[in-house]
């Protein structure tokens, strides 16, 4: 398993606060991807990543039940295969499908 995807993991069941603050700051979308999927998160941290510059992050974070926020967003982005795609939270390999 590749480090990344050891993000991956962690990222998206951890309840340790200073990871998941750690973890909204990557660089990596993957990984901030996974945080906004994790049932643990903090409400700050998922209304924070409601924000990301990837709508591939951001809508993730408006669907988890932390979230306050409320978003619209473009059908255009949204109905995106890679914003729809979960497979790479299982898999990273399985983006280059994409």
């Amino acid at each position: 398993m590749s480090d990344l995807m050891k993000y991956i993991e962690l990222a998206k069941n951890t309840t340790d606060i200073l990871m998941q603050k750690d973890f909204a700051k990557s660089s990596e979308m993957f990984i901030r991807k996974a945080l906004a999927s994790n049932p643990f998160i903090s409400s700050e941290i998922a209304n924070e990543l409601a924000y990301d510059k990837a709508v591939n992050v951001s809508y993730e974070a408006t669907r988890n039940k932390n979230c306050t926020i409320t978003r619209i967003f473009r059908d255009t982005d949204v109905n995106h295969r890679c914003v729809l795609c979960n497979d790479v939270l299982n898999d990273i390999t399985n983006c280059q499908r994409c």
